[in-house]
């Protein structure tokens, strides 16, 4: 099943609670492990469901919709369905990268003002992606050509290659630490090493025998460059400067 809502909603304070709302109406029709939404598009399935009964339930979503004055398009026995950027097919039971016809991707370029890391990391996350989102090599390789082309065109010679998902999260659970963190702009035009100075002087202004030390120290003081005037950190660790 594929639930398309109606576009011009807009995401008001109160949309969450609607939202909220839905889910908790929904999965009193369909088990919640059956059943996902995302911004305004959702995806479900039925398991040895008669057409009747699918009907049913295709019109009880409909009014869950109805009733918070939204309007929806909904789609029953579907074998193949487009879902934000896979393509689920139930026929070979495979699933494929998808991009809407005339959407192809852009990225930043390799030159662009972004700090090394993010640059260094754009060709290995579409890979990462493009695998995660493939049933196994052969479609990965079937997939590439647009998103290579996308990177070649910003400046990155890179090819694209396939990596199996082991299904299980690899990271070890790290206990949860109150960091603080800083956050200055990023900037190629920048050459003053500001991460180094500013260890510098959180060594030299909160040293250990001092009792804020065990607030402001480098193991809670963290530093991660942001790229955009909205303040959007880049998860980049500066070297800390050791005393």
């Amino acid at each position: 099943k594929k639930i398309n809502k109606s576009r011009d909603v807009k995401l008001k304070p109160n949309f969450i609670y609607i939202y909220i709302y839905k889910i908790t109406k929904l999965s009193c029709i369909i088990n919640k492990e059956d059943i996902g939404l995302y911004g305004d598009d959702g995806l479900g399935v039925f398991r040895n469901s008669s057409a009747q009964n699918q009907e049913r339930t295709k019109k009880k979503i409909i009014n869950i919709f109805k009733n918070c004055g939204l309007s929806i398009t909904a789609d029953i026995n579907l074998k193949i369905v487009n879902y934000l950027d896979v393509q689920f097919d139930l026929v070979s039971k495979t699933h494929r990268p998808y991009r809407k016809p005339n959407n192809n991707p852009v990225y930043i370029h390799k030159l662009s003002n972004h700090p090394p890391n993010i640059i260094k990391e754009v060709p290995l996350s579409i890979s990462r992606r493009l695998s995660d989102i493939s049933s196994n090599e052969q479609i990965f390789n079937e997939s590439t050509r647009m998103y290579e082309q996308a990177l070649r065109e910003s400046g990155f010679q890179t090819k694209l290659v396939y990596t199996r998902s082991n299904g299980t999260n690899s990271k070890k659970k790290k206990r949860k630490r109150n960091i603080i963190w800083y956050n200055p702009p990023f900037s190629l035009n920048v050459k003053t090493p500001i991460g180094e100075i500013f260890f510098r002087l959180l060594n030299k202004h909160f040293p250990e025998n001092k009792p804020l030390h065990k607030i402001f120290n480098k193991n809670k003081v963290k530093l991660s460059y942001s790229t955009t005037k909205k303040h959007v950190s880049c998860h980049i660790l500066a070297q800390q400067l050791h005393p």
